[in-house]
């Protein structure tokens, strides 16, 4: 039996404890081996019932009552040696039962057992990463289960090295960035520097903490450095404790094998969303069979829409950068314009749970200071040298009228149509190099275009 131990800040705290039956005798003790996090084993009798007490370091005692033993359950033994992973089962495992192991969603290997025919298996066979070990019956039913980590069988090393001991500044750096063991022999590498002096409380995190470890386990792992930068006893037991007490089952494999696949329970998110609403203007009530155009000159992107009996309307399945601009329109089914209507804001949902931290804000606060202090007092890192540049002049940009204008890449007034002698739609279009009509629609550089005349945007163009 695994436990964790939190204190009131949300961090792990170290306990030790007794547990007891139902009749006051002492069955075991156990004692936490990492932040809180420990395991101790007994053998529950059938119908008996068991407690815990638990005292922390501060000297404060609690008692807690363990769950109930179930005499026909069966369970995963794992002994995670340094090359080998064994896999036995206890209590009623019926015949026909099996152990599959998977990982991230891809079986790796499933072999028949019984409590007397355990299975080991190679762990260099296995990718590195959470590994999810299943007892199953022959029916696919699931009777225990158990997460276990696989490490990097150590094949591939990365070393780094650089040209020189130390550098002035703005002085360029050479890195030497060896990756034995890799099959591929080109990529993208980031690289973080920071001030040895000033960050004393930062710890390094290895890419393999936050890839395989983080990324599948459920809530804040306290120090996950600490599970790879040294690989011992004591931190294998650590890491052992820390699956079995903050596991995440990502995919419901049990769940899969019976057939039984769930559905998502919110439409698939497949880009950006704008939606909104369209109300009459006097009793506020919503509009049904409103036109609602988007458009976004800078993208050549547009888009209808039609406001549906709660008078909603939405796009989506578009993906564009961060400050682009957009114009929405609602017409009447006459084209005269609508204006009552409203985009929804962004919504987030609020984060209920504080994410806490394992260093002291008072060290924080510290080191912000200490980080502007370093920034004020030299100079070079806030300077960077420029070659020389001679402005001739400054060409004047005439201001767009209205936000049409603004988003538009082409924009023609009535001076402009009077100056210009233009007497057609045609006069206009076929002159902008690069536009031209394909099948009845008009398209710029091979992109569709959208266009609005007199501020309302035309229908008949392709979306």
């Amino acid at each position: 039996m695994a436990f964790k131990a939190i204190g009131s800040d949300g961090l792990g705290t170290d306990v030790s404890g007794r547990v007891f039956d139902s009749s006051g005798s002492e069955v075991s003790r156990f004692s936490s081996v990492h932040l809180g996090m420990g395991v101790f084993s007994f053998t529950p009798l059938a119908g008996e019932r068991y407690t815990a007490e638990v005292r922390t370091s501060s000297g404060v005692t609690d008692v807690f009552p363990l769950p109930d033993s179930y005499s026909r359950a069966g369970v995963l033994h794992v002994l995670n040696a340094p090359d080998t992973l064994f896999v036995s089962s206890a209590g009623v495992v019926p015949p026909g039962s099996f152990v599959l192991l998977q990982q991230r969603g891809s079986v790796l290997a499933v072999a028949p057992i019984g409590n007397d025919s355990p299975q080991y298996f190679e762990k260099r066979t296995f990718p590195a990463g959470v590994t999810q070990i299943l007892l199953l019956d022959g029916h696919g039913n699931t009777l225990s289960e158990r997460l276990d980590f696989i490490r990097d069988s150590g094949s591939r090393v990365t070393s780094l090295s650089s040209d020189s001991v130390s550098y002035g500044n703005r002085e360029r750096v050479c890195l030497d960035i060896r990756l034995d063991g890799y099959s591929f022999l080109s990529g993208s590498v980031a690289v973080s520097v920071t001030d040895d002096v000033l960050v004393k409380d930062t710890e390094p995190l290895p890419i393999e903490a936050q890839m395989l470890l983080q990324s599948e386990i459920s809530g804040m792992i306290e120090a996950p450095a600490y599970y790879f930068m040294q690989v011992n006893d004591e931190t294998d037991q650590a890491l052992d404790v820390l699956l079995m007490t903050q596991g995440w089952r990502r995919y419901d494999i049990p769940n899969v094998l019976l057939g039984r696949l769930s559905e998502a329970i919110r439409p698939l998110e497949i880009g950006q969303e704008i939606s909104g609403k369209v109300r009459r203007i006097i009793v506020n009530t919503p509009r049904e069979g409103v036109n609602v155009s988007i458009m976004s000159a800078q993208n050549g992107y547009a888009n209808l829409s039609v406001s549906d009996k709660d008078g909603l309307f939405t796009f989506s399945g578009f993906d564009f950068p961060e400050g682009t601009n957009y114009v929405v329109q609602a017409l009447d089914k006459d084209g005269s314009p609508v204006i009552n209507f409203d985009v929804f804001e962004e919504k987030f949902p609020a984060n209920v749970f504080g994410i806490p931290s394992s260093v002291p804000q008072a060290r924080i606060k510290e080191y912000t200071s200490e980080e502007k202090i370093m920034i004020n007092s030299n100079e070079a890192i806030k300077e960077i040298l420029l070659d020389e540049i001679v402005i001739l002049g400054r060409k004047k940009v005439k201001q767009p009228k209205d936000i049409y204008q603004m988003l538009a890449n082409k924009s023609f007034d009535a001076d402009y149509l009077v100056k210009n002698n233009i007497t057609s739609f045609d006069e206009i279009v076929y002159n902008i190099a690069g536009m031209r009509e394909v099948q009845g629609y008009l398209k710029y550089r091979n992109s569709p275009v959208a266009y609005m005349i007199d501020g309302v945007l035309q229908e008949g163009f392709l979306i």
